[in-house]
């Protein structure tokens, strides 16, 4: 890996600016804070540690003004002075507010939904208010609905994770063991069925938390969701505030939405849930489809290898009759001439089937979710959380064995696999 070596530069920030860089793939950048204090999405920065990036856009931001010393090449870099981040701190100071009346009375905090469309800034301010509210004392919930990026784990998975402390500043999410539920997807346009029952499972389980839990129930959650906001997606963002009881929505750089979402808010049993507009950071970037993609791939390397390669992961063989593997999927409906009369059509009826060994070969390159399932019943199946991933690196159809990536050298939890769309060559 290119660290860009030379002498190091420094650069002096004033108060409520912001530096802005981008870090290519394959590249290293070091950032040292030599005086004053500053963050990054809302974890403090430690004078005199070195914070090293790569293949990444991040922005370093100071309230007080500091200075920097940056080792390495940046893609591109520069200073803000305009910044949203002075109403993002007042929407955490509203929050923290409620959370701390929640602790007192026993009752729910905020249950924060971020919307907006694709490339508004929804994942940074997610974490950014995570971050502040782990640095405020309180306890939470954060919790992942985009399949696109899988910030929290993989992509194609639905997560949630407890905040107890601040992320890590360089490893993001990495040290998180976030519940997850398998959809196999990174589209939520191609997977509405699978994603609606994904996201009612993490609704449950953070229910029944923070029903035993009154430190979490006072914190509240934070939710992430995906920039698709438009027909379908419109509905699938309400089923999703429903699912998680939100009351406070945030809205990011879209004038439409908003309207939108207020009306619908006025339209709720009181207390109605609280709509905010929040503007769009102009750090954000508008990424193309070839850069989402690799910003996944990249998020799977890091599940295997770690976020510098640093880890080992393990191949492991097994036999095509011991692991059992399944694919979900919405059941073709019936023609309605083919029902009894009255009977109505049972839409997006979910099924799981298991995969044949003579398509084991289509398998090669993909992502397979290893649930805890305690049968093979369709019930169970959609029912099981994932305990990890692996990757298929090899189909020997003469051996009739299957070589599985795994990130480590235990022993599978289960041999009931569930297969999806996500492909990845493992580069």
């Amino acid at each position: 890996m290119e660290t860009g070596g030379g002498a190091a530069a420094q650069q002096a920030l004033q108060a409520n600016e912001e530096f802005r860089f981008e870090v290519a793939a394959g590249t290293s950048v070091t950032l040292t804070i030599v005086s004053g204090s500053a963050e990054v999405f809302g974890a403090e920065m430690v004078e005199g540690r070195a914070y090293s990036f790569t293949g990444t856009q991040q922005a370093v931001f100071t309230w007080s003004g500091c200075t920097l010393e940056i080792q390495g090449q940046c893609g591109h870099s520069y200073v803000a002075a305009e910044t949203p981040m002075t109403s993002y701190l007042k929407l955490h100071g509203d929050l923290d507010l409620r959370r701390s009346t929640a602790l007192a009375s026993g009752t729910e905090g905020p249950r924060v939904l971020i919307a907006g469309p694709a490339d508004t800034g929804k994942s940074s301010l997610t974490r950014m208010l995570a971050n502040y509210l782990a640095r405020s004392g309180h306890a939470g919930t954060l919790v992942d609905f985009d399949l696109d990026q899988g910030e929290l784990l993989v992509p194609g998975a639905v997560c949630a994770v407890p905040i107890v402390r601040p992320l890590d500043i360089e490893r993001g999410t990495e040290d998180l063991a976030p519940l997850a539920y398998w959809v196999g997807h990174t589209s939520a346009a191609e997977s509405v069925a699978l994603l609606r029952l994904a996201c009612s499972s993490v609704a449950q389980v953070v229910r029944r938390r923070h029903e035993m839990d009154s430190a979490s129930r006072a914190g509240g959650v934070l939710i992430n969701t995906s920039g698709w906001v438009d027909g379908a997606g419109y509905e699938l963002l309400l089923h999703q505030a429903s699912a998680m009881n939100v009351d406070v929505i945030v809205v990011i750089g879209d004038d439409r939405l908003h309207s939108q979402l207020t009306a619908h808010a006025q339209l709720q049993p009181a207390p109605h849930p609280h709509v905010v507009k929040l503007a769009k950071s102009g750090g954000v970037i508008t990424r193309s489809q070839p850069s989402r993609q690799q910003a996944r791939h990249g998020r799977l390397s890091e599940y295997f290898y770690g976020p510098r390669r640093e880890l080992y992961p393990h191949s492991t063989e097994l036999d095509f009759g011991v692991c059992k593997i399944f694919s979900l999927g919405v059941a073709p409906a019936p023609p309605i001439s083919a029902m009894p009369i009255g009977m109505k059509i049972v839409e997006d009826r979910i099924v799981a089937q298991q995969v044949s060994p003579a398509r084991y070969p289509a398998l090669l390159h993909s992502l397979l979710a290893i649930v805890l399932a305690e049968s093979s019943t369709c019930d169970d199946l959609l029912r099981a959380n994932a305990a990890g991933f692996v990757h298929v690196t090899k189909v020997d159809m003469e051996r009739h064995k299957l070589t599985l990536l795994a990130p480590s050298p235990i022993t599978l939890p289960t041999l009931h696999l569930l297969s999806g769309v996500i492909r990845w060559d493992g580069e």
